[in-house]
């Protein structure tokens, strides 16, 4: 979806000479952990109007994330300046837009924009709800994630319901070729329904994996290691933590959370993507 240089039927910042004195730019990085991509967004606005339009609340700040190739599609609202946003990586593959760009978010019956060209004269426009009111230069970047942390993770652990009484905690074993996460029967249900759920899946890794993984840890370090060190989990780990650099003597709360690549993280931003979502 390109925006800039189309013609509206009121003056918008940021499309050619419509308001030559203003201008409307978005700073747009695009980073990720293998897993999520991360948009973050820095806008910089010199419209008086748009800025006293955002603050009041009659005019909104949108991303608009586009991938052609997975027909994934969204338009994420925002009020501040400087924001980052998360979008889970199965979502996007190949080129991917984002526009960024402000818009009316009630009607304003007699609109009129501090700074547009001499050709508007004195006149107002009645600008509708949704009506672009200012639009920055368009960003793309080829999505080339390929990788599912959970599937990842199912490598060396495996989620099990317990067959005990209902609201049993969550229990780990660690002497069996997989590290053996039990859940309770309610709870192994709710897994379920979560782990196919492409932004709520994020919480899996912080909710029951990272628990999981800071216990093997510990048990790595201890002196007596005759139950674990011929497992497959075991064996696994110590080549991926020596594959990348890292230490069993790091701290193991620290150690997980740099193999699973900032877990808490994930799942603050995930479900931050759905309260927006729903408000």
């Amino acid at each position: 979806m390109k925006l800039s240089h189309r013609s509206f039927p009121h003056p918008v910042v940021g499309n050619a000479d419509d308001v030559p004195a203003a201008a409307f730019q978005a700073a747009i990085t695009v980073h990720n952990d293998r897993v999520n991509y991360y948009v973050d967004v820095k806008l910089q606005s010199s419209s008086n109007t748009i800025s006293k339009l955002v603050k009041k609340g009659d005019v909104v700040y949108v991303l608009h994330v586009e991938c052609g190739n997975t027909l994934y599609r969204l338009a994420t609202e925002f009020s501040e300046t400087d924001r980052e946003f998360m979008i889970p990586g199965e979502c996007l593959n190949s080129n991917v837009e984002l526009n960024v760009f402000a818009q009316a978010k009630k009607d304003l019956p007699k609109y009129r924009v501090e700074g547009a060209h001499e050709d508007y004269g004195d006149a107002t426009f009645a600008v509708n709800v949704g009506d672009i009111l200012a639009i920055s230069e368009g960003y793309s970047f080829d999505a080339d994630i390929n990788f599912d942390m959970l599937r990842s993770i199912g490598s060396i652990m495996e989620i099990k319901q317990r067959d005990d009484k209902e609201n049993a905690p969550m229990e780990i074993v660690l002497n069996y070729e997989k590290i053996r996460i039990y859940l309770s029967r309610a709870d192994f249900e709710n897994y379920k329904i979560i782990r196919v759920h492409q932004v709520l899946s994020a919480s899996l890794i912080a909710t029951i994996v990272l628990p999981a993984l800071v216990e093997a840890l510990m048990a790595m370090r201890e002196d007596d290691q005759s139950d674990i060190k011929d497992t497959r989990w075991c064996r696994c780990l110590k080549r991926r933590i020596e594959y990348a650099g890292m230490s069993l003597a790091t701290a193991p709360l620290k150690l997980a959370q740099d193999l699973l690549e900032m877990p808490i993280k994930r799942a603050f931003m995930s479900a931050r993507a759905i309260l927006e979502s729903v408000e």
